[in-house]
């Protein structure tokens, strides 16, 4: 966890990179399923050699697994649809990059304008209810061009029309 900071002793203090720095400790552990552990950052200041000391006091919990996992906001596109797109499922461990891997399929299927994961505790301690919220966007697309051929023949019209209607989403 010490390597996650980037300041070392005798370095010149920057909060920046300390707050960097206890934010990917705390990414670390709910990355391994220890969401609900307790952080509690303690400063120590010396006026005579003018340094000061951090020490970061984790209670960590069990590892979380997830209860439940919801979609709200969708109309079109199936639960199922955008379940599959998830490495997690009801039972596994929660882990906040699995989420994120799972956005990133649920954006690449390009259905929904936005995705906003929230993450609640679940009906007993060390369970995590997920919910995604998301906003579909059009999937419809028309399309119309026209030819100019130019043939030479009087028995042929230079000129032809197409149009394509197209629906990425088309049964949910």
């Amino acid at each position: 966890l010490e390597g996650l900071v980037k300041l070392k002793p005798g370095d010149v203090f920057n909060m920046t990179k300390l707050q960097e720095g206890m934010s990917a400790i705390q990414s670390k552990y709910t990355d391994s399923g220890y969401w609900s552990n307790h952080y509690q950052p303690q400063m120590s200041r010396d006026p005579d050699t003018k340094t000061i000391g951090y020490m970061l006091f984790i209670r960590e919990g069990e590892r979380s697994h997830i209860e439940s996992i919801s979609i709200v906001g969708n109309t079109r596109t199936k639960d199922g649809v955008i379940l599959r797109e998830l490495p997690l499922q009801a039972g596994d461990v929660f882990s906040n990059e699995k989420v994120t891997t799972g956005l990133r399929s649920l954006y690449n299927l390009q259905y929904f304008s936005s995705i906003v994961p929230e993450a609640t505790p679940g009906s007993e301690e060390d369970l995590v209810d997920l919910t995604l919220k998301v906003s579909e966007q059009s999937t419809r697309s028309v399309q119309f061009g026209m030819t100019f051929s130019g043939s030479s023949s009087s028995d042929e019209f230079p000129i032809s029309l197409n149009l394509g209607l197209a629906d990425s989403n088309l049964f949910g």
